[in-house]
């Protein structure tokens, strides 16, 4: 269905109650867009885009629903998608990791490419999953991020084992490997950071790997999609795993490395006495 006249009953009974994909309680949605139709030839999705209302648009193709003063994220998608591609060595890597507080709760993840000589960032993958244990979710990431990549991961979103009295953040550190650093969550910081998406998106130097196919970060795509703010413009809170995760990675760009740069760190170097190495 397409929800042009935006949030309702209906609505809220299934997108306020789980995460897309998410059983729940009887309960389970997906989103669907023109593109997921096989049939849907793109001269025909071209004709019926021409067809429908600016206002509409976005709810008939990708069945999105408007909440409140509306989306977050209003430009337009082909100025932000584009097709994956290989990943050139000299592009800095960070990823962002939003860990649910919640036993077997939405974990979400997205890893960013950094072309540091053009001021471009390129959001290369990302991952979100429910129903899983932290070491599952830490062997699933380490196969989606370089091994020697930092991850800036939320403060507040890994609680604490209730036997070993140890975080999930500790866990992941000490037992799964994965290099995080506590990402910054004072005030406003997600505002600065979606001025800062804007600002980039205008200067054509924020992109993310999505195509027509659905190939890409759909996880992410989802989310930005339905990213919205309530009537009194504050930003809802649901079904932003991966957004939030985008948000970490973007404030620790300064902690974005190349496959060069790890390696050298890990070069003795030699003392200034000249005897041995430090």
């Amino acid at each position: 269905m397409w929800p042009e006249r935006g949030r309702d009953e209906l609505i809220a009974h299934f997108l306020d109650h789980a995460s897309e994909g998410e059983v729940k309680d009887g309960r389970f949605y997906i989103t669907a867009s023109w593109a997921d139709n096989p049939y849907l030839k793109p001269e025909e999705r071209e004709r019926l885009r021409k067809s429908v209302p600016a206002w509409q648009l976005e709810a008939r193709e990708h069945g999105i629903p408007v909440f409140g003063q509306g989306k977050v994220f209003t430009m337009m998608e082909s100025e932000i998608f584009v097709e994956p591609f290989e990943i050139p060595n000299h592009f800095a890597r960070v990823y962002g990791l939003d860990p649910s507080s919640s036993s077997r709760g939405t974990w979400g993840a997205v890893l960013l490419a950094y072309d540091r000589d053009k001021d471009i960032v390129y959001v290369t993958a990302d991952y979100k999953l429910h129903t899983a244990t932290p070491t599952e979710h830490a062997c699933n990431i380490s196969r989606m991020i370089p091994e020697w990549c930092y991850g800036m991961v939320d403060p507040a979103g890994a609680g604490e084992n209730m036997h070993t009295k140890e975080t999930t953040i500790e866990f992941l550190q000490t037992r799964s490997g994965l290099r995080l650093i506590k990402a910054d969550k004072s005030n406003n910081t997600k505002e600065a950071i979606i001025d800062e998406i804007y600002e980039r998106v205008r200067g054509n130097r924020f992109k993310i790997f999505y195509n027509d196919k659905g190939i890409g970060c759909r996880n992410l795509v989802t989310e930005w999609r339905q990213y919205a703010r309530d009537d009194n413009g504050l930003i809802l809170k649901k079904n932003d795993h991966c957004i939030d995760a985008l948000f970490y990675a973007l404030n620790g760009l300064p902690y974005a490395w190349t496959a060069t740069q790890y390696h050298r760190s890990r070069l003795p170097r030699r003392s200034h006495g000249g005897g041995g190495y430090l």
